[in-house]
């Protein structure tokens, strides 16, 4: 093996030994079970618990019980996570919108902190 190939096969090498770093650090802290009984204020969801999730930068997911991870905030549904339209809220005040799902989105980012 050249200098060349052994200096590129490291640099991959160290890169993904980053990477599993990165990955393994904080996944207990940016993560935590949530539900209608224990959330502060109205739930704004159809299904009564799951996990809130936050994934560097500031990607906010919901995972339901059957595994499904559904996007909490615009940067997530960019990412491609499943839209959360179907299991949000209808607002029986103003029919045709949702109930603001801004504190499950704002309690989502602090996980990511």
């Amino acid at each position: 093996m050249t200098y060349r190939n052994r200096k590129n096969a490291t640099g991959v090498v160290g890169a993904i030994c980053l990477s599993l770093i990165v990955i393994s650090c904080g996944s207990a802290s940016n993560r935590h079970k949530i539900s209608n009984a224990t959330f502060q204020g109205e739930w704004m969801l159809t299904i009564d618990s799951g996990e809130l999730l936050c994934e560097a930068p500031n990607t906010v997911i919901f995972i339901a019980p059957d595994g499904t991870r559904y996007a909490v905030n615009g940067i997530a549904k960019g990412r491609g996570y499943t839209d959360i339209q179907p299991i949000w809220k209808d607002n029986p005040q103003i029919p045709g919108t949702k109930v603001n799902i801004g504190p499950l989105i704002d309690e989502g980012l602090k996980l990511c902190k």
